[in-house]
């Protein structure tokens, strides 16, 4: 009788193993499903940010420009802060450093301001870092 058992329960757990197996490559084999952007700011694929922001570039420019007095803008552009804001991203180059300046879209006010460390030539993970190496 207890071989029986033995049998039947050996039975039992190789039709699992064959019905997991088969799950799991279903599961493989399945296509992926679509990406869905995170971004649902005031427009999803939009090439201009810069139209949907309330602060235009020249006052994000000041608003950086004040944060480092005696600077010069670098660089500024528009980008979709979360689901419902557009920010500006402006470099400033003060006293031989370049700052990292977000200003909110919307009201003006700074997000962020921080000193841009250069990647060595080890970290190259940052592509759109401005830096003159």
């Amino acid at each position: 009788m207890a071989n029986i058992k033995a049998i039947i329960l050996s039975g039992i757990l190789a039709a699992g193993a064959v019905a997991g197996t088969a799950q799991l490559a279903n599961a493989a084999s399945a296509p992926s499903p679509a990406p869905t952007s995170s971004t649902t700011a005031p427009c999803a694929d939009c090439d201009n940010w810069a139209t949907h922001a309330k602060v235009t570039k020249a006052d994000a420019e000041k608003t950086a420009l004040a944060a480092h007095p005696g600077g010069k803008v670098v660089q500024a552009e528009a980008f979709p802060w979360d689901e419902n804001t557009v920010a500006w991203d402006v470099v400033v180059a003060a006293g031989g450093t370049e700052h990292w300046v977000t200003v909110h879209g919307d009201n003006g006010k700074v997000l962020d301001d921080h000193k841009i460390e250069c990647p060595t030539d080890a970290d190259v993970t940052t592509l759109d870092v401005p830096c003159d190496k």
